[in-house]
Parts: C-alpha cells; sequence; structure tokens
C-alpha cells in the first residue's frame, strides 16, 4: 500500500518550494467563500486540505495515490491552530 510516493530528495526539495505558491493558490481559490464561512477552523481545515491536494500536482516526482494523506495533514492542523496562533501572538508582541 504505496499512498505517497516519492522519487527522491529532488522531488521533497521541489515539494518545500512550491509549498508557498500552493498555499497562495489555495487561499485565492477559497477567497469567495471566506464571507459565507462562520468558523475560521473551517475555513483553515479546506486552506490546508486543497493545499496537501494541489502540491504533489505539481511536484514533479511526488505522487498521492489516495486522499487520506491530504484529509489527516488538513484534520491535524486543527488541533494545532491555537498554539500556532498564540506563538505569533507572542512574537509579535516582543
Amino acid at each position: 500500500m504505496h499512498v505517497i510516493e516519492v522519487d527522491g530528495w529532488s522531488a521533497l526539495l521541489w515539494a518545500a518550494l512550491l509549498l508557498v505558491p500552493s498555499a497562495l493558490v489555495s487561499s485565492a481559490l477559497l477567497f469567495p467563500l471566506r464571507a459565507r464561512l462562520r468558523s475560521p477552523l473551517v475555513l483553515g481545515w479546506l486552506t490546508t486540505f486543497l493545499t496537501a491536494v494541489l502540491l504533489p500536482l505539481w511536484t514533479p516526482g511526488l505522487r498521492l495515490t489516495s486522499l487520506w494523506p491530504a484529509v489527516c495533514v488538513a484534520t491535524l492542523s486543527l488541533p494545532l491552530e491555537p498554539w500556532l496562533r498564540k506563538r505569533d501572538e507572542t512574537r509579535h508582541d516582543g
């Protein structure tokens, strides 16, 4: 059961380089939903999921045979979100 197939270290480097553009495209695609969704957690989950789906599509040498990794990454981001927000606030306050 090979859910994630990686052709080598170069595929991981490409994935790291394409992560930010994938996240920007995901955010842009979901921007119209921002006003309709009342929960920022739902929007965050959708953005993370879409980023995790787009990244292997654009990364040479990286393939997903299932959407389960994208679902897992997006779901794991939910409990981390409050911690990351608190960390960013403390960093911003100085």
